[in-house]
């Protein structure tokens, strides 16, 4: 049996080399892929925020569901991309938040926890997201108290969002809601 020292003297001259060659493109080339992906990134971000959009005016159901179901794979494309774009969440959080609030009962407790784990993402990603904000207070002003509402909590990301966009009628709107 050969030794580690004699396995190393039988390896072919150059292979190292190759490996390191290898190794060295394959990471330039992600690089490159990451550095050229910011344009598609933010074109993907913009047709999920349209496609959120068309699903809004949209009358009929199946249309609705299809705008926010494009909505939602646009988004998850632009994650995939580039993971830590906060704004790429938060249009995740907006397709799957409009396909949550068509299902049922069940079906919206279950989409909860992906929900939340979206829009926590967005502020961890961007703590200074105003519609972020303002969807963390109004989805802890619409949830039940046994589901994680809680309005006085609800009322601080209002009162947050409205501190880096004071313009923000929807926040405005929703403080109100909270302080009544």
């Amino acid at each position: 049996m050969a030794s580690p020292s004699t396995m190393r003297a039988e390896r072919p001259r150059g292979s190292r080399t190759r490996y390191r060659t290898f190794v060295l493109s394959v990471a330039i080339l992600h690089l490159l892929c990451a550095t050229g992906s910011a344009g598609d990134v933010r074109a993907l971000v913009d047709q999920a925020f349209k496609a959120v959009d068309r699903g809004d005016a949209e009358s009929e159901t199946a249309r609705k569901r299809e705008a926010y179901e494009a909505a939602v794979h646009d988004a998850e494309d632009a994650v995939r991309l580039e993971e830590s774009n906060a704004e790429a969440h938060y249009a995740l959080f907006c397709g799957l938040g409009r396909l949550t609030e068509m299902r049922g009962p069940l079906g919206r407790m279950l989409g909860l926890s992906r929900l939340r784990s979206e829009l926590d993402r967005t502020l961890a990603l961007n703590p200074r997201h105003s519609e972020a904000l303002a969807a963390k207070g109004e989805m802890l002003l619409r949830l039940p108290r046994l589901l994680g509402g809680d309005a006085e909590e609800a009322e601080r990301y209002l009162r947050q969002s409205l501190v880096y966009d004071p313009t923000f009628w929807r926040a405005r709107v929703l403080l109100v809601q909270a302080l009544l």
